[in-house]
């Protein structure tokens, strides 16, 4: 079994990964994790910017992305072989769908960070984009 677990550092994601953990879902699975760095060299500049400053904010958010990963890898680690651990960079469910469906996943773990309707219908969450689009079957752990 193929199963993808996007991280993003937050309390929700570590409790996917410790709640799935302890119940043996990760047994003799293929574990690959993912992070998704949302700001891209594509933004463009403000004039009200320092030159430099979208550099130090892409740079800035690759080391923290590595850091998220280095995190989660060392909790899954403990017990099972993380495959992979890669960091993306886009829009956080287009890329999480997008690398599950390449990879052929059977099972998306993910955690669930409880956004209110209000927001639901502004932004839409990433679980429940990759919910709706995704290609294989996902598993969303609430909190609690």
């Amino acid at each position: 079994m193929i199963l993808v677990i996007p991280v993003d550092g937050s309390e929700s994601s570590k409790n996917a990964i410790n709640k799935t953990m302890a119940k043996g879902l990760f047994e003799k699975a293929e574990i690959h994790l993912i992070t998704v760095n949302p700001v891209t060299g594509d933004i463009p500049a403000s004039p009200y910017m320092a030159l430099n400053m979208m550099d130090q904010i892409i740079e800035i958010n690759k080391k923290k992305a590595l850091d998220i990963l280095e995190e989660a890898s060392g909790i899954i680690a403990s017990k099972y072989p993380v495959a992979a651990a890669v960091v993306k960079e886009g829009d956080p469910a287009q890329e999480i769908i997008k690398y599950s469906s390449d990879l052929g996943a059977d099972l998306i773990v993910m955690g669930n960070r409880g956004l209110g309707t209000f927001n639901k219908l502004l932004l839409g969450s990433v679980s429940q984009q990759v919910i709706t689009h995704s290609k294989c079957s996902v598993l969303i752990v609430k909190e609690g």
